[in-house]
């Protein structure tokens, strides 16, 4: 149905500038001026009218061609004029609305939605800034349940109309970054459908417009509009995320090969600024929710202890244990954490993550400890006597350290050590045995630690959980019940247990490997890289060969393999070339479960997954700088190229030396 035109209008007196803004707002067109303030609208091009609820939140939206309730976009059906007043009927697929607007001032209006009771709305004005129309909120947060859910992202963003839109966000329990893409429409429309894990920041890039911040939860679904560089949210969460964008984050610095009191000096600077900051802020806008203060003092206790603790990796210090002034320090700031996290940060899975990694470090025997105990309760594993002494001595020799300050060169001793004494046991051990061995350790290095119960719960699932994703494979089932016993939030404990269902059935269900698996027989008994090698690589003379050395445990090398070789590969597809895929420190059962998840089982793909003392030799040819993962190219001769070829992800420059070897 046609409207009339907003601004026509008969020249009698009778007609005053409140009349015509009646028109103007029953008609559904943004008259708001831009300046000032945390954002800026503008009435101009696609425009859009905003009005907020008595809690501050956006609630309506109206162009001159659709509206936006409830978190979606509405198609004007019909539009009566009674009076002064206006009544609106919306339709939304086969769903309809009636809303009749009254205006009740120049900046507020009742709008009465199907017959229900008049709701007060105040319009959105950017100079003004948000906190103009938010309350005061004492409402504690809830804490995060983990609970992973689908949610969808609506949004209208006109200035990127027609451009890619990428959503960024992290995974609760894993460091894997997760790339959602869409397209935004030529009127500026776009939809994105988000599998999150609790209230989740998420970042959307739209092309060379430019980017936001949002902080998203699975609660519900969600609607953004970004214009002229405001950004407002309808949903859940849109209070906490409008209050974000809103307001500074905090200082932060870089541990640069700093001895250990001078980081506790540098930390306590940064600890004492970033607490100044946060109360000027909450002093300058006393309306700041609850849930603000709250989220806003965690995230400074996440960054301090995560700068803490990423001192392991940069102290210029004789030994390897943190100095008491440090370790006091990050004792009481982890007794002040709160009980439980209210969301999802990559701030707090890398301080949980560099904090358990310090202290499983310093429990030098604690992992052959737990690999002794596994290999006792397991009597069907025939190990010689001679490993068992070695893996004695080694504990002893691990267990000693602990009742001295060891020096950086008797700890690099013990590790090799350790290592030869690994690789030993791996002749005759399961994979499962070092996955209990390990997560035992894991759960026994969490037990002593100052944390709340709410956050050691969330490092047992974060260890638990981050085994799970790393091999592509449930947990054995013994340790997994053990473990499970030791986590006390039903919420958590229901996260774990999704994840070993969801990997136990993947793992039950048939998958047509087309001959990608190689035998290693044709290089039994060899030991020699360059020999291995050739046999292995002789069924494909005449053509060029792109090695990829992975392992089950490297997130980069599986990154690449699930993003971005499909696309080289595609680019490739029925040219002489072949895809060579070398498994390092990976079972059997992992590298199985890893190539089906992927698919990565085209005709031209092999894989292979030697002993560990060939894929050695092999490595000491083809490995790159000791790096994982390290890519090669072999000639159609097969003669290695180079060892330190183009990544997948650089798609152009790989297709491009590829293209160059298969024209000689």
């Amino acid at each position: 149905m046609k409207r009339n035109d907003p601004y026509q209008h008969t020249a009698s007196s009778k007609h005053s500038q409140k009349t015509i803004l009646w028109r103007r707002i029953a008609c559904l067109l943004l008259i708001i001026l831009g300046g000032g303030g945390m954002n800026q609208l503008r009435a101009q091009g696609h425009g859009m009218e905003c009005w907020m609820d008595d809690r501050g939140l956006w609630t309506w939206g109206f162009t001159d061609k659709f509206a936006v309730y409830g978190n979606q976009t509405w198609q004007y059906e019909s539009d009566q004029k009674n009076g002064d007043n206006r009544t609106l009927v919306l339709r939304n697929g086969d769903e309809r609305l009636r809303a009749d607007f009254q205006l009740t001032s120049d900046t507020t209006c009742t709008i009465t939605v199907d017959g229900c009771k008049p709701q007060t709305y105040r319009r959105w004005d950017s100079r003004k800034g948000i906190f103009a129309y938010l309350p005061a909120d004492n409402t504690p947060p809830a804490p995060c349940t983990f609970q992973e859910d689908s949610m969808v992202l609506r949004g209208y963003w006109p200035q990127a109309a027609g451009q890619p839109l990428t959503c960024l966000y992290t995974k609760a329990f894993t460091p894997e970054q997760i790339s959602a893409t869409t397209d935004i429409d030529s009127a500026g429309h776009f939809k994105l459908c988000l599998s999150l894990t609790g209230l989740t920041n998420v970042i959307l890039q739209a092309g060379q417009t430019g980017y936001e911040s949002l902080c998203l939860s699975p609660k519900g679904n969600a609607f953004a509009y970004l214009q002229d560089g405001t950004t407002l949210v309808m949903g859940t969460d849109s209070r906490l995320c409008h209050e974000r964008m809103a307001t500074q984050g905090f200082e932060s610095f870089t541990n640069d090969r700093l001895t250990d009191n001078a980081c506790v000096r540098e930390v306590r600077k940064l600890l004492a600024q970033s607490q100044a900051a946060l109360t000027r802020t909450l002093q300058q806008h006393p309306n700041l929710s609850a849930a603000y203060r709250h989220q806003a003092e965690e995230e400074i206790s996440y960054s301090i202890l995560w700068t803490l603790f990423n001192q392991q990796f940069h102290r210029i210090d004789s030994t390897p244990a943190f100095s008491p002034e440090l370790l006091s320090l990050a004792d009481s700031l982890m007794r002040e954490m709160p009980a439980f996290p209210t969301m999802t940060s990559m701030t707090h899975w890398v301080f949980m993550e560099n904090c358990l990694s310090y202290f499983l470090e310093q429990d030098y025997p604690g992992y052959l400890r737990q690999i002794k105990r596994a290999l006792s309760e397991d009597k069907s594993l025939q190990v010689p006597d001679s490993t068992m002494r070695h893996l004695g001595q080694t504990l002893d020799a691990g267990t000693a350290l602990l009742h001295k300050t060891a020096g950086k060169e008797a700890v690099a001793t013990f590790h090799q050590q350790q290592s030869a004494t690994l690789r030993e046991l791996n002749r005759y051990a399961e994979p499962d045995l070092s996955t209990t061995a390990f997560l035992r350790s894991q759960l026994e290095a969490i037990a002593p630690l100052p944390l709340p119960d709410g956050q050691k719960d969330y490092m047992k699932a974060m260890a638990m959980i981050g085994h799970i994703e790393r091999n592509l494979l449930p947990l054995p089932d013994k340790v997994y019940r053990e473990a499970l016993c030791q986590i006390g939030s039903p919420d958590l404990r229901e996260t774990v247990s999704h994840h070993q269902l969801a990997y136990q059935r993947v793992q039950q269900t048939d998958f047509d490997y087309q001959g990608s698996l190689k035998p290693n027989d044709i290089v039994a008994g060899l030991t020699d890289g360059q020999e291995i090698l050739r046999r292995i690589l002789a069924p494909f003379r005449g053509k060029v060969v792109y090695t990829d050395i992975w392992g089950s445990w490297c997130t980069p090398c599986k990154r690449d393999m699930k993003l971005f070789a499909p696309a080289v590969k595609e680019a490739l597809k029925g040219r002489d070339v072949v895809f060579l895929y070398l498994a390092n420190n990976t079972s059997d059962a992992s590298w199985k479960q890893i190539i089906k998840e992927y698919g990565c089982v085209e005709p031209q793909t092999v894989h292979y997954n030697l002993p560990a003392e060939q894929q050695e030799a092999v490595e000491r040819i083809l490995l790159h700088q000791g790096t994982y993962p390290s890519y090669g190219l072999f000639d159609k001769n097969g003669k290695l190229v180079t060892k330190n070829a183009p990544c997948p992800g650089g798609k152009d420059q790989l297709i491009q030396v590829i293209e160059e070897l298969l024209r000689k």
